[in-house]
């Protein structure tokens, strides 16, 4: 007997068909949204794995470029220009790896039009590149003298007055520090007829600055005359003349701790002032700066190295005074001296022969004087440095007792400006160009040249006209000294710069200039 004839047994049956079809369909579509969840998984872990082989591969880029500096060395924060386009990572990863290929120039082409705005250019511009001397066309040259004009045609031999005259008159309308010639003739006035050892202190002070500007700039006109080891011996003893005739007539005078802070001065001044000073103005103009994170360690590293050398006879001397009289100091500042010639001998060769790709930054051009007329400029400026650095050591006892400021002050902060002028205008507009690589390898240079050059070349000199100049510093200056190498090592490990880090180095420098400005003079109450 069947229930066919019963009234409800059709729609029970349909109910039931309908039951089961809506099973297999809820079966099929959980099958179907397992597989699209699978799919969508699947789809997540592969998107991982792109952005990590991007980042991966960028990241060599990054570290290859950092190891061919003479090609990448300006270029490993450039990628960095494009984040704020980025609406996604991997668009963020996509740009990161066509940065490199933007800032060698080599696939300009490749990237798509639009990916640079005019702002992020301004923010992140392109690094500086070299252009060598053999593509610059030369230019013609005129020397006007009245209602005269005349050519002067050809590169300067040993002797030509044309060039000399034409040459001597670039140099000094390239800066306005030039203008300062003016207060020339006043300082030797003073100095002659005896004006006061204020009025000797601040005119002969202030005609140093154009005299070291145009030291720097004839040397280099120089050097570009002979090789590489010859230049950079000759940058090396004439571009440091007025850290040696200041130290030479402080020797005379028996002045031998502010020999010793007159030379630290300027390492400290090059390293916070004018290096901090660069980076500030530099970072208020782009957002981020980079420089060559190799040439800049090799220099961090030696400039560390020499500061723990210079400390190590005070050290020894506060350590244990019996066992360290003063001859045992002497025997050790001499030895310390002799090596630390050896190794500014080995920075040369490091610099100029094995590893000179490097430091590659700027092209030579050829000379604007002659040779006699470079010569010449260069001795007479010499001799006039010699003049005003024997009246300002002759008039600091004065100008300590007259305004009460410690004679140490005077020596490792006001003295060092006027031999630091020309080096802190020129890597200021070097910052402003986005050229501040050149701008620290001038700054750290500077600092390692009178750390390892002229502090023991001094010591040497003092032995060998009988004196005992000693690499002996107080606490404070140790402390001082060590303190800043290890703050700029450490604000300029990443090859990164911005405006903080440039303000840091500068209050740090103010910081450092305080205990020394507020230090009692000993004729005060």
């Amino acid at each position: 007997m069947t229930n066919a004839g019963q009234p409800g047994f059709s729609e029970e049956h349909t109910l039931r068909e309908a039951c089961t079809g809506a099973a297999a369909a809820a079966t099929r579509a959980a099958s179907a949204i397992s597989r699209v969840s699978r799919l969508e998984e699947a789809q997540l872990r592969l998107e991982q794995k792109v952005i990590l082989a991007n980042a991966l591969a960028s990241n060599a880029i990054i570290s290859c470029r950092k190891l061919m500096s003479d090609r990448f060395g300006y270029a490993h924060s450039r990628a960095d220009s494009y984040l704020d386009g980025a609406d996604s990572e991997s668009e963020y990863q996509a740009q990161l790896l066509k940065a490199p290929l933007l800032q060698s120039g080599l696939a300009a082409g490749d990237v798509e039009a639009g990916s640079v705005t005019e702002d992020s250019a301004h923010e992140y511009p392109p690094p500086h590149m070299p252009v060598a001397a053999e593509d610059a066309e030369p230019e013609d040259r005129w020397l006007n003298l009245g209602c005269c004009r005349y050519k002067v045609a050809g590169e300067p031999g040993l002797l030509s007055p044309l060039h000399d005259i034409l040459g001597t008159y670039e140099i000094v309308t390239s800066s306005w520090l030039y203008a300062l010639f003016v207060f020339l003739p006043f300082a030797y006035a003073a100095g002659v007829l005896d004006w006061g050892p204020a009025a000797i202190f601040c005119l002969n002070f202030i005609g140093l600055i154009p005299q070291a500007c145009l030291l720097g700039d004839v040397t280099e006109d120089l050097a570009s005359r002979f090789g590489d080891v010859a230049g950079g011996l000759m940058n090396a003893t004439f571009g440091n003349i007025i850290e040696l005739a200041l130290s030479m007539s402080l020797l005379r005078a028996n002045k031998m701790e502010m020999v010793a802070c007159s030379l630290l001065g300027s390492v400290l001044s090059n390293l916070l002032l004018v290096m901090g000073a660069a980076m500030f103005v530099g970072g208020m103009r782009y957002k981020v700066q980079d420089f060559n994170l190799l040439v800049n360690k090799v220099s961090r590293s030696l400039l560390f190295c020499a500061s723990i050398v210079l400390v190590f006879p005070a050290i020894a001397k506060y350590v244990d005074a019996q066992d360290f009289p003063e001859p045992v100091v002497v025997k050790i500042s001499h030895g310390l001296a002799i090596l630390l010639i050896v190794v500014y001998l080995c920075y040369l060769l490091f610099q100029l022969k094995t590893h000179a790709r490097m430091f590659i930054d700027e092209a030579g051009g050829a000379p604007t004087l002659s040779l006699v007329g470079s010569v010449s400029l260069l001795f007479a400026v010499s001799v006039s440095v010699t003049i005003a650095s024997e009246y300002i050591a002759d008039a600091i006892d004065g100008v300590s007792h007259a305004w009460h400021l410690h004679q140490t002050f005077i020596a490792l902060i006001v003295l060092p400006m006027a031999g630091n002028a020309s080096e802190h205008v020129t890597t200021v507009k070097l910052a402003l160009k986005n050229r501040l690589d050149l701008a620290l390898n001038i700054s750290l240079g500077a600092s390692l040249q009178i750390a390892i050059f002229v502090v023991p070349l001094v010591c040497l000199i003092s032995w060998a006209m009988g004196r005992s100049f000693l690499l002996l510093f107080d606490l404070l200056t140790m402390a001082v000294l060590l303190c800043s190498v290890v703050l700029s090592y450490f604000l300029t490990a990443d090859g990164f710069s911005n405006w903080l880090i440039g303000m840091l180095m500068m209050v740090t420098y103010v910081a450092m200039a305080l205990p020394f400005f507020f230090r009692r003079v000993h004729d005060d109450p």
